[in-house]
C-alpha cells in the first residue's frame, strides 16, 4: 500500500532466506511465502535472494548453492542472486558465490540476473570490476567508492550512514554522497 501511494511501479525485495529458517520453517517454505504476498501485489515485486558474505570454506560454498538452488527453482519469481554482508571482513567477489550465481543465471536462462554489495566500505579493485563487465553484470550495491559510468549503483543511503562507509557520512551529511549518480 505504501508503495502504490508513493507511485511506485515496480518493487524488489531483497533478503537472506538462511536467516529465517529458525522458526523451523524450510528455505523453499522462505522463499514461497514471500513470493505468495508478492503475487497478489498491484505492482511487480521480483524478489533478490541473498548469500551471505562469511569466511571461505564448504559452509559458504553450500549456502551459495541453495539460494542458486533456488533462485532457478523460483525464477518466475526471483530477479537475482545477491551477495550481501560483511564486506569490510570478507571483500571482493569471493569465488564460492561467484560460481553459484553464474549458474543460477544460466540454468534460469537468464531470468535470474547476478548483483552483489561491493565498493561500500572501500573501493572495488580494477580487476573485480572488469570480471562484473566481461560477464554481463551491471547492477551493483552501494559502489559508494567507485564511479564507473556501465555500472548500476544501487544505493542505500541508510545503510552508508549506519557503517560512515563514505567520509562525508561521518558528519551525517549527504552532500557528497553519490546518490545523485
Amino acid at each position: 500500500q505504501d508503495l502504490v501511494a508513493d507511485h511506485t511501479i515496480g518493487a524488489q525485495i531483497r533478503f537472506a532466506p538462511h536467516l529465517h529458517i529458525f522458526g523451523g520453517l524450510s528455505l523453499e517454505a522462505v522463499v514461497e511465502a514471500v513470493a505468495e504476498v508478492t503475487a497478489n501485489a498491484p505492482i511487480p515485486i521480483k524478489l533478490i535472494l541473498c548469500a551471505l558474505r562469511g569466511p571461505e570454506g564448504d559452509a559458504k560454498a553450500k549456502e551459495a548453492k541453495e539460494v542458486a538452488d533456488l533462485c532457478i527453482k523460483y525464477s518466475a519469481e526471483v530477479g537475482a542472486m545477491d551477495l550481501a554482508g560483511a564486506e569490510a571482513l570478507w571483500g571482493g567477489i569471493p569465488e564460492w558465490w561467484w560460481v553459484e550465481a553464474l549458474r543460477a543465471r544460466e540454468a534460469s536462462s537468464g531470468r535470474c540476473g547476478i548483483t552483489l554489495h561491493l565498493g561500500e566500505v572501500k573501493p572495488a579493485t580494477a580487476a573485480e570490476i572488469q570480471k562484473l563487465k566481461d560477464n554481463g553484470v551491471f547492477v551493483v550495491g552501494h559502489f559508494l567508492h567507485n564511479d564507473d559510468d556501465e555500472l548500476y549503483q544501487e544505493c542505500c543511503p541508510h545503510s552508508n550512514l549506519t557503517l560512515k562507509a563514505h567520509p562525508c557520512l561521518e558528519t551525517g551529511h549527504f552532500r557528497c554522497h553519490p546518490v545523485g549518480r
